[in-house]
């Protein structure tokens, strides 16, 4: 039972990692339409990536190591959670921001 709890901590460790260097992408993303605006490209970033990429580290990372570090209080799932939420409330802020931005030609 040992052993598989720590597979399962491991495993979400490096889900965890996984997601935030894909919110790293999403950020360079979001950095380029700032950067340089495209009419389309806040409308695909907000309706097609923000929400698949959030939803997914909601689901697959955020919550199930929360629940391990609740549950077995271990270093590596606090790690874990950390940075899921860190990766996670990057993209709601990105995707916040993105509202507040001005860009033109009227996106």
């Amino acid at each position: 039972m040992q052993e598989m709890k720590i597979t399962f901590s491991k495993f979400m460790f490096g889900l965890s990692c996984f997601g935030a260097a894909v919110v790293a992408i999403a950020t360079v993303m979001w950095f380029g339409i700032v950067l340089h605006p495209h009419p389309g490209a806040r409308n695909g970033f907000i309706f097609y990536i923000a929400p698949v990429v959030s939803a997914s580290l909601l689901l697959l990372a955020v919550m199930p190591s929360g629940i391990f570090y609740f549950l077995w209080r271990q270093r590596r799932d606090l790690l874990s959670f950390w940075i899921s939420g860190a990766s996670f409330l990057a993209v709601l802020v990105e995707t916040v921001a993105l509202f507040f931005v001005r860009l033109p030609y009227g996106c």
